[in-house]
């Protein structure tokens, strides 16, 4: 036995989507930019930490303090790293939704 067609429901259309995907390469942008201030503000210890650095005689200067500065210029530097890539996404996806 076949089934007997049934007739599409007229009312039962897909639902429209809620935006227009613009509010992620938007977020991705901001988030690149707090990661360019976070990086500044790990310079900005590399500076606080030279400081204490070249008032401490060298002899009792702790290996910890010594290496601090390098920690954080790795940490300064994988943060703009982290944000140019960001950038550079969002804006590329954000042209991409502009020119559909």
């Amino acid at each position: 036995m076949t089934e007997p067609t049934r007739d599409p429901i007229p009312y039962a259309t897909a639902r429209p989507p809620r935006f227009n995907g613009v509010a992620a390469p938007i977020a991705l942008l901001l988030a690149g930019l707090v990661l360019i201030g976070l990086g500044g503000c790990f310079l900005i210890g590399v500076i606080d930490v030279s400081d204490r650095l070249s008032k401490m005689p060298r002899y009792i200067t702790p290996i910890a303090m010594m290496l601090l500065p390098w920690v954080l210029y790795l940490l300064a530097f994988a943060c703009f790293g982290a944000a140019v890539w960001m950038l550079v996404t969002g804006v590329r996806w954000l042209y991409r939704i502009g020119s559909q």
